[in-house]
C-alpha cells in the first residue's frame, strides 16, 4: 500500500506540476514585456525584507519542533537539533519521497525513538494545518466582500446557511483536534505567529515589484497562506510545487493583473527558498560555534 501511494505521488505529482508550470509559463510568455518591466523595477530592500520574514518563519517552525519534543518528554541538544531539523526540511523538495521524515527520525535516533519522532511529526503537521486555517479566515469571507463591491446583495437565507455551515465546520475541527490543540496550545499559537511572518514575507516580495491597495492587504495576506495550505494538502507534488503558484496567481488576480500576479507567485516561491537557505546558513554557523563563543555567552539559551 505504501509503495502504491509513493508510486501515485511520484508519477501523478510530476505531470500535475508540469501542467501547472505550463500554465504559468504561458502567462509569462504572453506578457513577457510587462513582467520584465516589473522585475527591472524591483525594490531590493523590500525584497530582502521579504527574505528576512521567511527566515523568521522557518526559525519559529524549528523552535516549535523543539517545544513539541519537550512536551513529549524529550530534550535533545537544541543547537544540533535545530540544525538537523533544517537540513531534513530541505529534503522535502525531492519529488515523491519521504526523505524529510526519514532524515529527521535518523538525526534524532540517539536521543528519541523513531516512532516517537514520527508521532511528533504528525502532531507538528496537524498544528501547522490548523494554525494556517486561522489565517485563512479572511479569505473565506472574501466572496461576500467581492459581491458587495460588485453591487450584489447576498440573500439572507444563503448568508445564514453559510454561517451555520462555518460554525459546524469549526465545531467539528475543534472537537476532532481539541486534545492536541489544548495540549500544545503554546506551539499552536507560535505557528499562528509563524504564518503571519510567512504572509508578510510574501507581501513584501509582492510590493517590491508592484503597488498593492492598502485595503486589500488583509485578504492578500490570507490568500498567501491559503495557497501554501492548498499545496501542502495536495501532497502529490513536492512542496505543492506548481499547485501553490496556480492558486496564488488565481487569488491575486482579483487584485492585480494576471501577469503581475503570476510573477509574484513565482517570486514568492523563490523568496521562500532563499529565506530557508538563509536560515539554514544561520543554523549551520551556530551549530559550528564553540561552547565558549562570545555569541553563545551572550545568549545562554543557545547552549542547551
Amino acid at each position: 500500500m505504501k509503495s502504491f501511494k509513493k508510486f501515485v505521488r511520484f508519477f501523478l505529482g510530476i505531470p500535475v506540476t508540469i501542467l501547472a508550470f505550463v500554465f504559468i509559463g504561458k502567462v509569462f510568455f504572453d506578457n513577457r514585456n510587462v513582467i520584465v518591466n516589473s522585475l527591472l523595477t524591483l525594490n531590493p530592500l523590500l525584497f530582502l525584507l521579504g527574505l528576512l520574514f521567511f527566515a523568521i518563519f522557518f526559525m519559529i517552525k524549528s523552535f516549535v519542533w523543539i517545544e513539541i519534543l519537550k512536551k513529549r518528554g524529550y530534550v535533545p541538544p537544541k543547537r544540533s537539533t535545530i540544525y538537523l531539523y533544517s537540513i531534513s526540511e530541505v529534503k522535502r523538495y525531492i519529488p515523491g519521497s519521504i526523505f524529510a521524515f526519514i532524515g529527521r527520525a535518523n538525526s534524532l535516533s540517539e536521543h528519541i525513538p523513531g516512532k516517537e519522532t514520527l508521532k511528533s511529526i504528525g502532531i507538528e503537521a496537524i498544528l501547522l494545518v490548523l494554525s494556517a486555517l486561522v489565517l485563512c479566515i479572511p479569505a473565506a469571507f472574501f466572496p461576500f466582500h467581492k459581491a458587495q463591491q460588485q453591487g450584489f446583495s447576498v440573500p439572507g437565507y444563503l448568508a445564514a446557511a453559510l454561517i451555520v455551515l462555518g460554525i459546524v465546520a469549526v465545531t467539528f475541527v475543534y472537537l476532532k483536534f481539541k486534545r492536541i490543540v489544548l495540549s500544545y496550545l503554546d506551539s499552536f499559537l507560535l505557528f499562528v505567529l509563524a504564518w503571519f511572518f510567512y504572509a508578510l514575507g510574501c507581501f513584501f516580495i509582492a510590493i517590491s515589484i508592484t503597488y498593492i491597495y492598502p485595503f486589500n492587504i488583509t485578504f492578500i495576506l490570507s490568500f498567501f497562506v491559503l495557497s501554501w495550505l492548498s499545496g501542502y494538502l495536495l501532497f502529490i507534488t513536492p512542496m505543492g510545487l506548481g499547485i501553490r503558484e496556480v492558486i496564488a496567481t488565481a487569488s491575486l488576480s482579483f487584485f492585480l493583473p494576471v501577469p503581475i500576479a503570476s510573477t509574484i507567485a513565482i517570486l514568492t516561491r523563490v523568496g521562500m527558498v532563499l529565506g530557508e537557505i538563509l536560515y539554514l546558513a544561520v543554523t549551520y554557523i551556530f551549530h559550528k560555534l564553540k561552547i565558549n563563543s562570545r555569541i553563545l555567552r551572550l545568549n545562554p539559551c543557545l547552549l542547551i
